[in-house]
């Protein structure tokens, strides 16, 4: 398998035409997945499927869930409650799985992403 270059002057220009709110996004997706050499990321604009998934449609692992809850939530992100079978989060948002924790969260258009921190 070959790895992916960094990120090149020709994906560089297509995230600068990107709107200015819209390309910091991006931008802040990539550097957070990828660090030195991003990882790279499709987004397609799909106005009429964003929020209809009841699954979740993206995760991250984190190495502290706390910390991440915290530095979020001081941002203003919420985060969801779960009380039905096989999850029921605590009054942060953590569900705890022995083996993992984790938290949701949804975005703007209702879509619904995890954090996950895996245990030792």
């Amino acid at each position: 398998m070959t790895e992916r270059p960094a990120l090149g002057a020709t994906q560089h220009a297509a995230l600068t035409r990107l709107r200015a709110a819209e390309q910091a996004a991006v931008t802040t997706l990539m550097s957070r997945l990828g660090g030195a050499s991003p990882s790279l990321a499709q987004l397609y604009a799909s106005p009429e499927n964003a929020g209809k998934s009841p699954a979740t449609i993206a995760g991250w692992f984190v190495d502290d869930l706390d910390q991440t809850m915290d530095e979020l939530g001081s941002r203003g992100v919420v985060f969801e409650q779960y009380a039905q079978p096989g999850i029921k989060t605590d009054s942060r948002g953590i569900f705890d799985a022995g083996r993992f924790r984790a938290a949701w969260v949804k975005d703007p258009d209702g879509n619904t992403m995890a954090l996950t921190e895996v245990s030792g």
